[in-house]
C-alpha cells in the first residue's frame, strides 16, 4: 500500500544502493498436500519489493492465482487461508529455516515486504514443515494477480499474532461440507465472496504459489529506545523517538493513519547515517485527526529499502476541554474569595495560590467531579493589597491560571 507522499524528494545523504535485489521469478513449490507438480509456471512479480521486516532472515513472495477469484471486482479485507507444507518451513532443529517451535517467528506482509498483515496462525508443525494460517488480504483482484510475503527465522521474541484490532476481525467462514457454514457478524456476503472462499478452501494447492526464498540482512538498522505520540497542549501531537544505534539511515518519514490501513506521510526527518549513541527525535503534528489515530514511522535506508515500526494508538477527544476556570468571585476580594471549576470528567487536580513574588502560599491536592466544583481561598495571612494567582493543574500537567486582586490593606502587625 503507498503512502500519498512516496514520490515526494527526501532529504539527508544519498548513496548508491549497497543491496541489490534478485528479480524474482515463479518456480513450482508444494503446496497444501498435494507434492511438487510438474507443471512449471514463470511470471515475473513487479511489485515494489524495497519493504522489509526488521530482524527476520528469510522471506518468499506468495502469488494468489487470480483465475481462483470469482466475479468481476476486487473482493476487499479478505482472509486467505494458506496451507503449505515446504523443508524450510521445518524448525531449525529439524533442518528447517523456522526458528521459534510454535512458529511465532512466521509473519505476513502486504506486497510490499513492509506492511504487516492481519493473522491467524491456526496450526504448524515444526517437524513437517506444515503452516496452516488465515491471512487477511488487503485486496483480492480477479484480472490480476495479489502478492503478499511470508517472513520466518527472526531471533526476536515474537508471539503468536491470532489478536487482531475489533474492527478487523477475520470475516471468514468455517466450511462445513463443502458449504458455507456459519456468517460471522451476520453479515451477507456476495456470490462471489462465498464462491471464492470455497475455491479457496476446497483447492489449497492451486490457490496460491509461492516464489524462490530470499536470504536478508537481519541485522536492524536502527534500534529503537522508544517511540511515543502525546496530545500536547489540547490540541498538538507530540511523536517522539529516540535511536540507540544506527546503521545506513537516510531518513525517518512520520505516518498517520485512522482506522490501522491507510497511512498519510506528515513529514520527514533526516537519519544520522551511521552512530552508536543515542539520538532523540521529535515532530508535531498540529492538525490530529478526531478521536483516535495511529502514528508510525517509516525508517527509509540509503539503499532504498525500508521498514515500518510497529503503530502507537493515540485516543483523545479534541471536543473534550478538560478542566476550565468558569469564574472567580468577589474579583478584587477582600476576606475571601470562591473559584468555580469545570471538568468533563472525574480527575485529581492540584491548586496553587501564588503571591505577587511568584511565593507559593497555599498548595493543595483535590479530587475533581465530573461538572462543576468550587474552592474556596480565605484570607487568613492578612494579605497586602496587589495581586494574586490561582493556579489550577490538572491531568497532563495543563496549566489554567487566573489574576485575582486583593482591595484592602491590612491591619498593621495583624499579617502572619
Amino acid at each position: 500500500m503507498k503512502d500519498q507522499n512516496e514520490n515526494r524528494p527526501h532529504t539527508g545523504m544519498g548513496q548508491r544502493p549497497s543491496m541489490k535485489l534478485k528479480k524474482l521469478t515463479w518456480k513450482p513449490f508444494a503446496v497444501g498436500i498435494m507434492a511438487v507438480c510438474g507443471i512449471f509456471l514463470t511470471n515475473t512479480y513487479k511489485g515494489g519489493d524495497k519493504g522489509r521486516l526488521d530482524q527476520f532472515n528469510w522471506r518468499q513472495l506468495v502469488m494468489i492465482d487470480n483465475e481462483m477469484v470469482s466475479g468481476e471486482e476486487a473482493l476487499l479485507d479478505f482472509p486467505v487461508k494458506i496451507h503449505m507444507i515446504q523443508e524450510d518451513l521445518k524448525h531449525v532443529d529439524e533442518g528447517g529455516k523456522v526458528l521459534h517451535p510454535r512458529g511465532h517467528d512466521i509473519r505476513f506482509t502486504g506486497e510490499d515486504g513492509a506492511s504487516l498483515l492481519i493473522q491467524r496462525l491456526v496450526s504448524y508443525d515444526p517437524k513437517k514443515g506444515e503452516l496452516i494460517a488465515w491471512v487477511n488480504q488487503d485486496s483480492l483482484f480477479p484480472n490480476k494477480k495479489s502478492y503478499c510475503f511470508i517472513y520466518y527465522g527472526s531471533q526476536k521474541s515474537l508471539g503468536p499474532a491470532e489478536k487482531e484490532p475489533e474492527q478487523f476481525r477475520m470475516k471468514g467462514h468455517f466450511i462445513d461440507g463443502g458449504k458455507p457454514n456459519k456468517v460471522l457478524k451476520n453479515k451477507l456476503y456476495s456470490q462471489n465472496w462465498l464462491q471464492t472462499e470455497l475455491n479457496n478452501h476446497n483447492n489449497d494447492e492451486e490457490f496460491i504459489k509461492l516464489g524462490p526464498l530470499e536470504e536478508l540482512d537481519a541485522d536492524p538498522r536502527v534500534e529503537y529506545a522508544y517511540f511515543k505520540a502525546g496530545l500536547k497542549g489540547g490540541s498538538l501531537v507530540l511523536v517522539e523517538w529516540a535511536s540507540k544505534k544506527e546503521k545506513n539511515n537516510k531518513l525517518f518519514q512520520v505516518q498517520r493513519s485512522p482506522d490501522l490501513r491507510n497511512y498519510n506521510t506528515l513529514g520527514k526527518l533526516g537519519g544520522s547515517g551511521k552512530t552508536s549513541f543515542q539520538l532523540g527525535y521529535s515532530f508535531s503534528d498540529p492538525h490530529p485527526l478526531e478521536d483516535m489515530a495511529y502514528y508510525r514511522l517509516k525508517q527509509v535506508n540509503r539503499d532504498g529499502t525500508f521498514i515500518y515500526t510497529e503503530p502507537v494508538t493515540l485516543a483523545y477527544d479534541l471536543h473534550d476541554k478538560g478542566l476550565e476556570i468558569k469564574d472567580i468571585s468577589p474579583n478584587p476580594f477582600n476576606e475571601f474569595f470562591v473559584a468555580e471549576y469545570t471538568s468533563s470528567h472525574e480527575t485529581e487536580a492540584q491548586i496553587t495560590i501564588y503571591d505577587g513574588q511568584g511565593q507559593v502560599l497555599e498548595e493543595h491536592s483535590v479530587k475533581v467531579k465530573k461538572g462543576s466544583n468550587l474552592f474556596t481561598f480565605k484570607d487568613k495571612y492578612n494579605l497586602q493589597k496587589g495581586a494574586y494567582v490561582f493556579s489550577l493543574i490538572g491531568p497532563k500537567r495543563k496549566l489554567l491560571t487566573r489574576e485575582v486582586r486583593k482591595t484592602y490593606e491590612p491591619v498593621d502587625n495583624a499579617r502572619r
